[in-house]
């Protein structure tokens, strides 16, 4: 894993397969950053934690 530090304002590119996504910190409140995320519209975004609770719900009703 790459640990990068950034400040508001500040983007990290990245490039796969010719398609570029940028990810930009657009704000920092307490704990919280706010980040914001520009890629093609052909390359899906999700956040971790909606897939783990998808498959934790999938988990739970097989085992019931």
């Amino acid at each position: 894993m790459l640990v990068l530090s950034r400040r508001v304002d500040q983007d990290i590119v990245v490039t796969v397969a010719g398609q570029t996504v940028i990810i930009r910190v657009c704000a920092i409140v307490g704990g919280h950053v706010r980040i914001g995320i520009e890629a093609p519209l052909d390359v899906r975004i999700k956040r971790r934690e909606l897939g783990d609770r998808k498959r934790t719900d999938s988990e739970q009703k097989e085992a019931a």
